[in-house]
């Protein structure tokens, strides 16, 4: 909603916001939100900072005194960034952006809001404290795949569509890892998120070893659908105009070649399920990790009939926008073979997920923490192994230069490898994994590695851990 919020005849646009959101509950309609934007201040987006503009434990510090007070408050917060917002690229602020589940409580405005303003300000009078509806979702909601992440071939890529037998899930292929398990020798096992592979969604792990299917079966189903109603719509144009016009034949050429072209489609797709079985679920977890970050990982212990490989364009290290790097002609690739902990603040990013391809973007110079009982993804549960802590996530955004608006995850890129494109180029720093209004969601592989570790008292042999 819009508005002159200095001349509008609403009196109390705190009471206007309550009254919205009251209808909206009513409605069932829990999951919109709702913001009130002055129309000279449209279109605020948000972005990443991607230089120290305060030092790290003044911004700490920050950190550390709104969650104490919020979670002090009982107020129902459920992420904080410091990021920045504006409405264009020159009318930027760091922010400290607040999401909340509970903004028609009265006292988010009367008291914690100033209260976060005071804070900001104690690190510089340049940061803004702003308050917004939402919670933590897995980036999973049902997009069209594009179609290049639907393949039934032998040899799998990252980014391909997978999801479990019998589910109407779906998300991404991460990427391959090699994993050595007690005395055995190592084993290949696929990456990815916990919500994508498991069938329950609310536990926080599953353990039988069902089968995992790429394509996804609801991706599989998607594209049957859509290339049966393509040949009946040809048919139809077809038909309708031998009929009204008599038969032309280039125009009859044209649809008899459009129909074979979606037969033969529709020939590749197996008419046995299990011939697009990968292997079977072996572990995943979703929770807190020992060192605080909140991580979303899968395993699938890799099937001998399939493999995946771990690769990206050379075109990435050039690309300033995600369709410089779809557009790209270049076909030399770059062997991802090794992961990286180092600081990866601020600097650009690529990934390639089942929805969105291949896209850039940048990781935000200061991390995100998320409410330890609130804007949760899947499970709404505490992890018990949390013992109250607020989790830390990394948020990522689109490079927003020029047209460049595209999320670098959306709904279905779940389980994405996000690789950096500078400062090593080609090396994987983190697993996609949710979203929270503009700003998407990665844990660093880092972390992911050392749970999976632990929890499956083995060890990662590739990627190998680079000394960068």
């Amino acid at each position: 909603m819009e508005g002159d919020l200095e001349r509008s005849s609403i009196g109390n646009w705190e009471l206007a916001v309550q009254a919205i959101r009251r209808l909206l509950d009513d409605a069932h309609l829990e999951h919109v939100g709702v913001e009130i934007i002055d129309h000279q201040k449209a279109a605020t987006s948000s972005s990443a900072i991607t230089e120290e503009i305060f030092p790290s434990d003044r911004v700490e510090s920050l950190y550390t005194s709104a969650r104490l007070y919020l979670n002090e408050s009982g107020m129902k917060w459920t992420t904080m960034t410091l990021l920045n917002r504006g409405s264009g690229s020159s009318n930027l602020r760091p922010t400290l952006l607040v999401t909340a589940t509970d903004l028609d409580r009265n006292q988010w405005w009367t008291e914690t809001l100033p209260e976060l303003e005071k804070m900001c300000h104690s690190v510089s009078s340049d940061v803004d404290a702003e308050l917004l509806h939402g919670a933590i979702s897995c980036t999973q909601d049902m997009k069209e795949p594009c179609s290049d992440a639907i393949n039934y071939g032998p040899n799998l890529h990252m980014g391909d569509s997978m999801g479990a037998a019998g589910s109407d899930g779906s998300g991404s292929i991460g990427a391959a890892i090699s994993l050595r398990i007690g005395d055995d020798p190592p084993a290949a096992f696929i990456l990815s998120n916990h919500h994508v592979t498991a069938k329950d969604q609310n536990s926080e792990d599953s353990k039988d070893g069902y089968a995992i299917r790429a394509p996804s079966d609801c991706d599989t189903v998607f594209q049957q659908a859509t290339l049966e109603e393509m040949i009946a719509d040809f048919r139809r144009s077809r038909d309708k105009e031998r009929t009204r016009y008599g038969a032309k034949a280039d125009f009859t050429e044209r649809m008899d070649q459009r129909i074979a072209t979606c037969q033969q489609q529709l020939a590749r797709i197996p008419a046995d399920a299990n011939t697009r079985a990968i292997g079977n679920f072996y572990k995943s977890r979703q929770g807190l990790s020992r060192d605080g970050w909140f991580i979303d990982w899968s395993l699938t212990r890799l099937g001998n009939n399939r493999s995946v490989s771990s690769e990206a364009p050379s075109a990435i290290e050039a690309a300033r926008s995600s369709k410089a790097l779809r557009n790209s002609t270049e076909k030399e690739v770059i062997k991802l073979t090794t992961w990286s902990d180092a600081s990866f603040q601020g600097i650009r990013i690529a990934k390639r997920g089942r929805t969105t391809g291949w896209t850039v973007g940048v990781a935000n110079m200061y991390e995100t923490y998320k409410a330890s009982d609130t804007g949760t993804l899947v499970n709404p549960t505490v992890d018990q192994n949390a013992q109250g802590k607020d989790a830390k996530v990394w948020p990522v955004f689109p490079v927003r230069m020029l047209s460049e608006s595209e999320a670098v995850l959306d709904g279905g890129d779940s389980g994405s490898i996000i690789i950096s494109t500078e400062m090593g180029i080609g090396r994987m720093i983190g697993l996609g994994f949710g979203a929270i209004n503009e700003v998407r969601l990665m844990s660093p592989l880092g972390a992911v590695f050392a749970d999976i570790e632990e929890q499956v008292k083995g060890v990662v042999v590739e990627p190998r851990k680079s000394a960068l």
